[in-house]
């Protein structure tokens, strides 16, 4: 079941500090799916505060896209932009250094009558 392995990762991440910031986007995500978009949304927020803190660039632009996303006010065009980019980098996969490179997040997918 989801909430017990949310549980399991839960208490990995009293070891693994530098997961908690993904375990936190992950947790809005099943928020989202859930539809308990008031929950998601605090948690994205809450998610981006701890990046800011510990410096996870990369995990606090995603839960910004999914924010957007998820608040409805991100273009198709970006919703999907990763796609794109992915077969344009696909060679380049060895040379990307998250705090460095542009960062295009997948967008998680939602049924279209949870936005």
């Amino acid at each position: 079941e989801i909430k017990h392995e949310f549980r399991r990762i839960k208490s990995m991440t009293k070891i693994v500090k530098i997961a908690v910031p993904r375990y936190m986007l992950m947790k809005a995500y099943y928020y989202m799916i859930q539809l308990q978009k008031s929950a998601a949304m605090k948690m994205l927020q809450k998610t981006k505060k701890l990046c800011i803190k510990v410096d996870n660039r990369m995990i606090y632009a995603w839960a910004t896209h999914c924010q957007q996303d998820w608040l409805g006010a991100i273009s198709f065009i970006h919703k999907d932009l990763w796609i794109d980019r992915t077969r344009e980098l696909r060679d380049e996969w060895d040379e990307i250094n998250a705090n460095d490179s542009k960062i295009i997040p997948y967008t998680f997918p939602l049924l279209k009558s949870m936005l």
